[in-house]
């Protein structure tokens, strides 16, 4: 008797969009630091590891599920009579380039 009408219904022109085109970089992938991977640089800030102008070794650089960049550096500690030792970490971008990192505060960001 009555033609059945969905207002929410899709139209027939709808067309799915490749939200992540396989060939295209995602804006959470982007790696500042990628370039750098495999070479002696030197920190620009000072962290709780190492002093600003410390040379160190950036091994990696990779994206965490967050979208963060997270660097696995190498760096020295040096010891009493002159000997040095190494440590690696893995630290955020944010962090090694001396930006304060979000810590939530009573369950949000603030």
């Amino acid at each position: 008797m009555y033609q059945h009408y969905d207002p929410y219904a899709p139209s027939y022109s709808y067309a799915e969009q490749d939200v992540h085109h396989p060939y295209q970089m995602n804006q959470h992938e982007y790696r500042i630091y990628e370039p750098f991977e495999g070479q002696i640089i030197t920190a620009p800030a000072n962290t709780r590891f190492w002093r600003r102008g410390t040379e160190v070794f950036l091994h990696s650089s990779t994206v965490d599920p967050y979208g963060r960049e997270m660097l696995y550096i190498v760096y020295p500690i040096r010891r009493q009579n002159n000997i040095c030792s190494l440590r690696a970490v893995a630290i955020s971008a944010n962090e090694y380039r001396g930006m304060q990192t979000q810590m939530p505060r009573y369950g949000f960001y603030l």
